[in-house]
């Protein structure tokens, strides 16, 4: 919904991208507690990266955005004790999946919109798990004018494109 800066940061979009790590991770944690879920890498769950910087990255130089892929791995792996194994970029560059296949540990990315199942593609010779994203089914129809009034709303969306897509 914000305008791009060209050229500069747009301190209203980093607000928003900052709402995360400083009261939705938080609330979720809290929830976590009180259902006693267990949400933790020692309970099994992966981990994924949304990379270091979350930029577009399209005109990057590779130098650069191969450093922001190494970075990203190493905090992860800082603050876990466990390297991403899925990516998510979220603006890619041309460069991006095979410099994941090159860095070694992704066993696949999310940086694809181009189908409904996940699919298989050739990388530097090595087989590399593409598992498409969807701006559909996702909390980003929480953030437009055209997003949900409520959670059941959103749920029932998301209950039928599941089933629609099961079957």
């Amino acid at each position: 919904g914000a305008p791009a800066v060209p050229g500069a940061r747009s301190m209203y979009v980093e607000s928003t991208l900052e709402y995360g790590s400083r009261v939705g991770f938080w609330r979720i944690m809290r929830l976590f507690q009180e259902r006693r879920i267990k949400a933790s890498v020692d309970a099994g769950h992966e981990v994924m990266s949304h990379g270091y910087r979350f930029i577009d990255y399209q005109h990057v130089p590779e130098d650069e955005e191969r450093e922001y892929i190494r970075l990203a791995v190493q905090t992860l792996q800082g603050l876990t004790g466990e390297r991403p194994l899925g990516w998510l970029t979220g603006r890619p560059s041309p460069n991006t999946r095979r410099l994941l296949v090159e860095e070694g540990g992704s066993l696949y990315d999310q940086d694809s919109l181009n189908d409904e199942l996940p699919f298989w593609v050739t990388v530097l010779g090595k087989p590399h798990l593409c598992l498409p994203y969807s701006f559909e089914t996702n909390d980003n129809a929480f953030s437009g004018r055209q997003g949900f009034a409520t959670g059941e709303q959103f749920y029932t969306y998301l209950r039928e494109a599941f089933d629609f897509f099961y079957k």
